[in-house]
């Protein structure tokens, strides 16, 4: 993954993230964050219960240790060069 922007300081931004999968893991690099959510709501997270009903973007409700610590028991390599 590429990303390109500005920082907080609105100063030129690139990041570049890489994900590797291994052994059939793959799946999980999109569906992690669907569980992370679904398992916050049903603990009753108090940082969720806001969110009402519907559709919504889930920017800000899992931060990337959260979604990076629940892939580490998968073969899912990554490496963040800064």
């Amino acid at each position: 993954m590429h990303l390109k922007g500005t920082d907080h300081d609105n100063k030129p931004k690139e990041i570049c993230f890489e994900l590797c999968a291994r052994s059939g893991d793959g799946p999980f690099i999109p569906c992690t964050p669907a569980i992370l959510l679904a398992s916050k709501l049903a603990a009753g997270d108090p940082a969720n219960k806001d969110m009402g009903a519907g559709a919504m973007p889930c920017v800000g409700l899992i931060s990337l240790e959260e979604y990076l610590a629940a892939l580490k028991p998968l073969d899912i390599t990554w490496h963040a060069p800064e």
